[in-house]
């Protein structure tokens, strides 16, 4: 999936999905450009305590 692709499942998510199921949804992600770019799109919806909480799923994800 590109990049542009990704972004764009990721603002479907955020949209349609509440913020319980967004936070669990963080920590079934598996691949580290997918967190990346909910990241992204989480930051441009100015959910910063989400992104945060992303942030850490990805440094467990990749070990750090």
């Amino acid at each position: 999936m590109d990049e542009s692709a990704l972004d764009a499942h990721n603002v479907h998510r955020f949209r349609t999905m509440s913020h319980a199921a967004l936070q669990k949804r963080i920590w079934k992600i598996r691949r580290p450009e997918k967190l990346r770019s909910f990241i992204n799109v989480l930051e441009g919806f100015q959910e910063a305590e989400l992104a945060e909480e992303a942030r850490l799923a990805l440094g467990e994800l990749e070990g750090s």
